[in-house]
């Protein structure tokens, strides 16, 4: 596929049908073997692992992120540590680290809150000389904190467009050998990213809301959102890399900081001035006023310039040159051949522990050291979208399961490809789609309404696809609040309407995706339109995000069968607050099981709900594609041969055969005879005798000899009459009810026509 116009395409043919596990990985960027991963599980976890390597650093320390905030609070302990100079603080931690002679490298986000204003000279001077001040005062007080430092050097990064695109990365690099990558930002700024398992709060209100010296409040900045609360609870993952891997994370770091501006605190000042204002007729009047305005100071070093990553001999790389050799899986092709031939040193399958792939969003040019495109990116594009093809890859490749934990699900790709893995594994009752996300996805980001992605077609086009209603669930997680704190917490009206006054909301922050507990993926990159393409339409920026200006994203994804078994289970063991059963069909069903408990920690999410909810128990499940098949191939045959007619000796059975959707499904029948003017006739079951008007298990009728005796008499001339059968279908264990409103939905009606003769 190629670019179209303006319109970045994505690359879906991007997946080699090969051995496994070179079937895995995007074709045209390097593959490391004999890495070191460990498995970071929300703010505890990460700020521990953190503080800990940032301590040992000895030479050089590099970080970016969406967001930098100093009195972010590494190290917690009963949660009521709020002292501006808590040790653990981001902004003390530093201190301590620059005052070795390590040198700290900060690279964060350049953008503001009204960034929709294209015309205004703010953004101008945003996207030209690097201000941060009047969208992130919490970052600019980190830099100006640190600015006595000489080794430490701050920059921003912005990509300028339509929208411009955010600098979503959030990695820190240690001495070049250990890597940290995912979802975590070190910040409160719309949420406190510091949260543990537990999910729990305090029972007593935070005291010693103190403010620091920059007037910025230890638990975050003011904020009228109910979401950006310090009692906002916050689930994310980060994971921690050492091996060959930690150089493209490396070489990436050192491609935004090649591109980014040099920072510049806008320092607040304020001076009295004199303005004259002219009252007519000569008079004018001096008007003293405070005049409030910013003043730009330079902090860091705008020379320094870091040379691009040269891949080595000891990292895989297939070249794909002889491309018509290989057999590319196409987006419509449904299975792939048994065997196909290889081409270039396809040595995957035999790199030693570990495998890792470091993959990316990345737009093109507007670059100072050359293209952003890596050495080591073989595409023929002009910009990286891979971790959109890693997304795609690893989901077709599913054979097991799908887990997907993120914050945004919004591409249409995503979700084709979620459809067509549950139709390509339907007929596998162990197969399994599991979705985790937040219950508000944008609103509780920032956003207006959530309504800016509406997924009910992705939703019912998957679980149109369903053979099973246990093979697919959305769910989404909540916390109970403490009886003490109901009263300081602010909830939002949905939160409350939803839960109830005294449960909010756990925030799903993380961008994860485990397949087959062998293959995982774990970064910044969520699943939605400007973490994967970009921003072209502003009216599809949150479903296709087609366009030219994505964020910066970067994930990394590992095909470690150990790994991924255990990061599964890691997550299970906090969604559904205990142990979780070794095979992954019954644990998947541990989440359909909690959702029907209103005190549980996993609820149902609202799309899956709603979708849930239509229609009666005993048919709501019920895929489209069954009933299809039940109109297509159901009909109604008589035991003897020829035109069907009531005659005195009339001792004819009929069969309805309808179609047999599995040993998941239960068939059940009604039958009448309606006569010309529109009367019914009850008939008999064959094996049972019972009158059939009423819904049961009997597939074979006959017209009792005293019901054709009263027709003939009714109809002493003759007539039309024509039996009916309605076939209604429900999950096995399910019995309809006496009438059903849905029974037109959900069942079939069959029909034969019967000649009377005259007597």
């Amino acid at each position: 596929m190629g670019e179209q116009g303006n319109h970045p395409v994505v690359r879906r043919n991007v997946n080699v049908i090969r051995d496994p596990p070179r079937q895995w990985f995007v074709d045209y960027l390097p593959v490391t073997g004999n890495n070191q991963i460990e498995l970071l599980v929300d703010g505890d976890d990460y700020g521990k692992s953190l503080h800990a390597a940032l301590m040992g650093a000895a030479s050089e320390v590099m970080l970016t992120g969406l967001h930098f905030q100093p009195t972010y609070r590494l190290l917690r302990g009963n949660g009521h540590d709020l002292n501006p100079n808590h040790p653990a603080t981001l902004l003390n931690t530093l201190r301590k680290v620059a005052q070795k002679g390590v040198t700290i490298y900060l690279l964060v986000n350049q953008f503001w809150v009204d960034e929709w204003k294209v015309g205004d000279p703010i953004r101008k001077k945003i996207k030209k000389e690097g201000h941060i001040d009047w969208y992130l005062p919490e970052t600019s007080a980190l830099f100006v904190g640190l600015k006595d430092f000489p080794n430490v050097k701050c920059r921003t990064d912005v990509h300028p467009g339509f929208v411009m695109g955010t600098h979503h990365q959030k990695t820190v690099i240690i001495d070049k050998k250990v890597a940290f990558v995912g979802g975590i930002d070190l910040t409160l700024v719309d949420g406190d990213r510091w949260d543990n398992p537990k999910h729990e709060i305090p029972p007593a209100p935070p005291v010693g809301l103190a403010e620091d010296s920059d007037g910025l409040k230890s638990y975050g900045p003011a904020d009228n959102r109910c979401f950006s609360l310090p009692e906002h609870f916050w689930h994310d993952v980060q994971c921690k890399v050492q091996g060959p891997s930690v150089q493209f994370v490396l070489d990436n770091f050192h491609a935004r900081w090649n591109h980014g501006r040099l920072f510049k605190n806008m320092a607040y000042k304020e001076k009295m001035r004199t303005r004259y204002v002219h009252m007519g007729h000569g008079e004018v009047y001096p008007v003293k006023y405070l005049d409030k305005y910013y003043e730009a100071e330079k902090v860091g070093d705008e020379r320094q310039m870091f040379p691009r990553l040269d891949v080595g001999k000891q990292v895989y790389q297939d070249r794909m040159r002889n491309k018509k050799s290989i057999h590319l899986r196409e987006y419509a092709k449904k299975e792939p051949p048994p065997s196909v031939e290889k081409s270039g040193i396809d040595s995957v399958p035999n790199l030693p522990g570990t495998k890792i792939q470091v993959v990316r969003s990345m737009p093109s040019s507007q670059y100072v050291d050359g293209k952003q495109k890596p050495v080591w990116d073989l595409s023929d594009k002009k910009w990286e979208r891979s971790c959109k093809d890693a997304y795609l890859i690893a989901i077709r490749a599913a054979r097991e399961y799908i887990y997907l934990e993120n914050q945004w699900i919004s591409d249409e790709h995503i979700w084709a490809e979620l459809k067509a893995s549950m139709r390509r594994n339907r007929d596998n009752p162990d197969f399994r789609i599991v979705i985790m996300l937040p219950r508000r996805p944008l609103a509780a980001a920032g956003y207006g309404s959530d309504q800016d992605i509406d997924l009910r077609p992705h939703v019912k086009g998957v679980m149109a696809e369903t053979k099973s209603v246990d093979q697919f669930g959305m769910y989404c997680a909540v916390a109970p609040l403490p009886a003490t704190r109901r009263d300081n917490i602010a909830l939002s009206d949905a939160d409350k309407k939803e839960f109830g006054p005294d449960t909010a909301q756990i925030y799903i922050h993380s961008k994860v995706l485990i397949v087959d507990d062998c293959w995982s993926l774990i970064g910044s990159a969520n699943a939605g339109g400007i973490s994967l393409l970009g921003v072209f339409d502003p009216r599809k920026m949150f479903t296709t995000g087609t366009g030219s200006v994505p964020d910066t994203e970067l994930s990394v994804a590992v095909y470690d069968k150990a790994f991924g078994k255990k990061f599964r289970e890691t997550l299970w063991k906090e969604h559904l607050e205990g142990a979780v059963p070794g095979a992954v069909p019954a644990a998947a069903d541990m989440f359909r099981d909690k959702m029907a408990d209103p005190k549980a920690r996993v609820q149902a999410a609202v799309l899956f709900r709603d979708q849930n909810a239509k229609g009666g128990e005993a048919t709501r499940r019920i895929p489209p594609y069954v009933m299809a098949q039940m109109r297509e191939h159901s009909d109604i045959t008589a035991s003897r041969a020829g035109a069907v007619s009531l005659r005195p000796d009339s001792g004819v059975s009929f069969t309805c055969s309808a179609f047999q959707p599995g040993p998941l499904y239960t068939l059940h029948y009604r039958w009448v005879l309606e006569d010309q003017t529109g009367k019914r006739w009850y008939i008999r079951a064959l094996e049972t005798d019972r009158i059939v008007h009423k819904y049961g298990p009997e597939h074979i009728a006959y017209i009792p000899s005293k019901t054709a005796a009263a027709l003939r008499r009714a109809f002493p001339g003759g007539g039309k009459a024509k039996l009916l059968c309605r076939v209604l279908v429900t999950p096995k264990g399910l019995k309809p009810k006496a009438s059903s409103a849905h029974d037109r939905d959900y069942g079939v009606l069959v029909e034969l026509p019967i000649t009377m003769t005259p007597n």
